[in-house]
């Protein structure tokens, strides 16, 4: 006999085939990232299950009720609104499946593990910052675990222990984790999963509440800890050669058709694989706690990272031991500038060279960029190179290695050779890290060296546009002050390239991010004096000054520059101070010379012959200042000793002619302190007839000493 489909029974079995095939979709639609689809599929399911429990009910079906569907599909809605962002109706849904599993053993109460739902509310309010009201929610759902089920109470209770820390109640936090840890021992215990799902993440967390509350005993309790789970490790000790996890499948491959010799099946590769993962992350989280706590564990961070590396190799950890100790070997290193007579950058040079004589090659290998890039500091190439070499072999997809080993090409002597070995390196360095600055950064400056200038403004670009400003607070570590180091580049390229307006755009940029730079005040004078603009040049000449008052070069502009508009007094007493500045020996003459003209075209002439005097008993056969004595002898009547100067000048210049010597040691190096072209010193009679011609002093000729810009 045929079934009626218009029975009550049918209509409720196809309507329940439909929730489920409704519920099914959208669980589907959730996975796949189609959060909107799956909110309104899951709008439907419900829709249609309310339809069900009605039919039923019409019918007196009660029995027949499935009380877990429309709590399966009330959750899936709750949880869709929730990932939509539609909190306060997700709450809502939370709050109406929580008091309708509270009705008891009513036929159309929830199950009454349906309360734990009130985990998914906490995490509402967790995620909205209202910690207090998710303490609340985690603690309702904590009455409703049993508690023998100890797994979960540990969750639930650690999810509590992380809103204190939110709220700042790290002692609460503190205590609230050491529950939880306890909780997971005796969970470890009684079930002996202590392998299959460690609390990494919760004992990570007491050691940051316990760094934040500064309890170092319990800082390095939490840590041992931590070491002595051993998360995802194996039983034996860790070995270096297999820690690299290239290694663990030397001939791994995509294809499935090729086994892999350890596991011809290749059943558990997606398992061992996992387990690395998990391996790493652990290990990521030790080193970053050992990293945070050392300081604060002994007198010096230093001293921390030895105090844990030895913890590390008592419990197995080796490599992460390595690790710590080129730590430590590093901070000595940049200790340099803190007291104790340079002992402890000397101590970290040592510990940093030991790396050197380690036998495991992947220790070696790991240690040999900061090995190399220390003798490269102490210009040392040949040994730099040997431990570059080493750790680009060691893995040569380490973009820090390949940049390394690409400075060690550009410190040697600057042929094309070397440096377009350094750009090769730079280059392979960004193929396989394209955010890697200091690369970008050295390639723009092996590109100026090398002459194409072009190339290398476009890459300073990059390197502007890719660090932020040092202004903002997000760079760190090496990037630090990289944005405005290439903001120099480009003006300074720019300035080659003859686009000064460019260059002092450049240059005013970095000024304001670093306003008490001499060099870069003295470079917006010289780009402005390049320009005519001599107002401007003389304010950054005088700023520059004003910052470093033995600059050479500001000091020598400036006489210049006065000499020129015939302020002769300040023009000799910047000449001056360029004289005490300058610690080669050989140009002392030169500034001497230079202030003894501002004397004499200051109308001084017997102070300029003193000046003239004191360098002739200093430098007896220098031609210019016997030229400049007889010029002056002259001017003052003394016949006699302008004639025997005179004759003096003679013998230098043979004497000079037949050494082959220019003469011109003891002059200004036109081309690089003057902006402008300057002109030729024309020949001039000899002393003697110049000053009996009645030929004018007042003019710079070739008889005074040939100034920049003059």
């Amino acid at each position: 006999m045929r079934r009626n489909d218009d029975e009550p029974e049918d209509q409720a079995r196809q309507l329940e085939a439909r929730v489920n095939a409704l519920f099914e979709d959208s669980a589907r639609l959730g996975v796949k990232g189609d959060n909107a689809g799956a909110l309104e599929t899951a709008r439907l399911c419900v829709k249609e299950e309310k339809k069900l429990t009605k039919l039923r009910d019409e019918h007196n079906l009660h029995d027949a009720q499935n009380v877990d569907l429309t709590f399966a599909v009330t959750l899936n809605l709750a949880n869709r609104l929730e990932k939509t962002g539609l909190t306060s109706e997700a709450l809502t849904t939370y709050k109406e499946i929580t008091s309708t599993s509270a009705k008891g053993n009513d036929s159309s109460s929830f199950p009454k593990h349906a309360a734990r739902v009130r985990v998914n509310a906490g995490n509402v309010y967790y995620k909205q910052h209202d910690y207090p009201s998710a303490i609340k929610q985690y603690r309702m759902a904590l009455d409703q675990v049993s508690s023998v089920n100890k797994v979960t109470r540990a969750k639930i209770t650690r999810n509590i222990g992380c809103a204190f820390a939110r709220m700042g109640q790290y002692m609460d936090a503190a205590s609230t984790f050491e529950d939880v840890v306890d909780l997971n021992a005796t969970a470890m215990t009684s079930t002996g999963s202590e392998k299959k799902s460690p609390d990494v993440t919760t004992l990570f967390n007491l050691i940051v509440c316990h760094y934040a509350v500064g309890d170092a005993e319990k800082m390095k309790r939490a840590f041992t800890a931590l070491l002595r789970l051993r998360a995802f490790e194996n039983e034996e000790d860790d070995e270096e050669d297999k820690e690299n996890p290239k290694s663990t499948y030397p001939n791994e491959t995509i294809n499935p058709e090729v086994e892999n010799p350890k596991n011809p099946k290749g059943e558990d590769d997606l398992l061992e694989r996992e387990i690395l993962v998990r391996r790493k992350r652990v290990r990521d989280l030790i080193t970053r706690a050992a990293r945070l706590i050392s300081p604060e564990i002994a007198n010096t961070p230093e001293r921390g990272y030895e105090m844990l590396a030895q913890e590390m190799r008592q419990v197995g950890y080796k490599t992460l031991s390595n690790s710590l100790e080129m730590q430590k070997a590093l901070g000595y290193l940049k200790s340099k500038a803190q007291g104790s007579g340079g002992v402890w950058f000397e101590e970290g040079r040592v510990n940093l060279r030991s790396f050197e004589k380690l036998e495991n090659q992947n220790a070696k290998g790991n240690a040999a960029t900061n090995v190399s890039f220390l003798y490269l500091c102490e210009d040392d190439l040949e040994k730099g190179l040997e431990f570059a070499d080493l750790a680009v072999e060691h893995d040569s997809q380490d973009p820090h290695a390949l940049t390394n080993k690409g400075c060690v090409f550009m410190k040697q002597i600057d042929s094309e050779k070397h440096l377009l070995k350094a750009i090769g390196c730079f280059k392979k360095a960004l193929e396989v890290e394209a955010s890697c600055v200091a690369a970008l950064y050295n390639l723009g400056l092996a590109q100026k060296r090398l002459g194409n200038n072009e190339d290398a403004l476009v890459t300073f670009k990059k390197v502007v546009k890719s660090v932020p400003d040092d202004t903002s607070g997000n760079t760190s570590g090496n990037t630090a002050g990289i944005h405005v180091e290439s903001l120099y580049q480009i003006g300074d390229i720019s300035d080659l390239m003859g686009d000064t307006a460019a260059s002092i755009t450049c240059f005013e940029k970095v000024h304001l991010k670093v306003a008490n730079d001499c060099g870069v005040l003295a470079r917006l004078g010289s780009a402005h004096a390049k320009q005519a603009d001599d107002q401007k040049a003389l304010q950054y000449y005088n700023e520059a000054y004003d910052v470093n008052p033995v600059d050479v070069g500001v000091l020598t502009w400036l006489g210049t520059f006065h000499a020129r508009c015939e302020r002769f007094e300040k023009a000799c007493a910047y000449f001056d101070q360029a004289g005490d500045a300058d610690y080669d020996v050989k140009n002392k003459s030169k500034w001497q010379l230079a202030a003894a003209s501002c004397l004499r075209k200051a109308g001084d002439s017997e102070a300029a012959l003193r000046r003239y005097l004191d360098i002739h008993s200093a430098k007896p056969a220098d031609v210019e200042c016997l030229r400049h004595l007889a010029h002056v002898c002259g001017d003052l009547g003394r016949e006699d000793d302008a004639k025997s100067y005179a004759g003096k000048l003679r013998a230098a210049e043979r004497e000079r002619d037949e050494r082959g010597d220019d003469g011109t040691s003891d002059t200004f190096d036109h081309g690089s302190l003057n902006a402008q072209e300057q002109p030729t010193a024309p020949s001039s009679p000899s002393p003697l007839d110049r000053s009996r011609s009645g030929m004018s002093e007042d003019e710079w000729g070739g008889a005074d000493l040939d100034l920049p810009g003059m």
